[in-house]
């Protein structure tokens, strides 16, 4: 008989599901004539047998406790690790980093005058353009007090209060340990 003879004949045997009663007869006729599928329904008779038969397990005492014990201790290693690596990580970007500012300060150190009037320079530039900062502002805040009346201002004031308070407790909420039920 051809392979593909087999397979609904094996796919029932297989199967958990009650046949049809027509399938059922075909099936047992299947086996009285088929040495292969009668040992496959054999050796699925004989494992069901076993599982029914075996014995039912259970842990060795104080299996929670050493298996809490393992994984503290596991979680502890894998931080060790990761700090480690993260050192490692760290230390080699600062040396690395360290090398090439070397590399562009050698010239700073042979002649630091070009430098020393740069920095000048932009000290300079910077206090000028802080000062056209801050007269804009203040030009920008006198017309921005002059166009919101007092009630809008109180209203600003409590939404933002509002907002900020609402900030305050979500962080709370999702910086909170969380308790584990045991």
């Amino acid at each position: 008989m051809a392979k593909l003879d087999h397979q609904p004949f094996e796919e029932w045997l297989l199967s958990e599901d009650t046949l049809a009663p027509e399938d059922l007869h075909l099936l047992q006729e299947h086996l009285y004539s088929c040495e292969d599928c009668r040992r496959l329904a054999g050796a699925l008779g004989e494992v069901d047998r076993e599982l029914r038969t075996a014995p039912v397990l259970h842990p060795a005492p104080g299996f929670v406790s050493r298996w809490r014990t393992r994984l503290v201790a596991e979680r502890l290693e894998q931080q060790r690790r990761q700090t480690l690596w993260s050192m490692v990580f760290s230390i080699g970007g600062a040396m690395a980093l360290m090398a090439s500012m070397g590399v562009l300060l050698y010239p700073l150190i042979r002649s630091p005058m070009p430098f020393l009037l740069a920095m000048a320079y932009q000290l300079t530039s910077t206090f000028v353009f802080a000062g056209a900062i801050g007269g804009a502002f203040v030009t920008v805040m006198r017309t921005i007090f002059k166009i919101i009346s007092p009630t809008q201002w109180a209203a600003i004031l409590v939404a933002l209060t509002s907002l900020g308070a609402v900030w305050v407790v979500a962080m709370h909420r999702l910086s909170s340990r969380r308790r584990v039920i045991q």
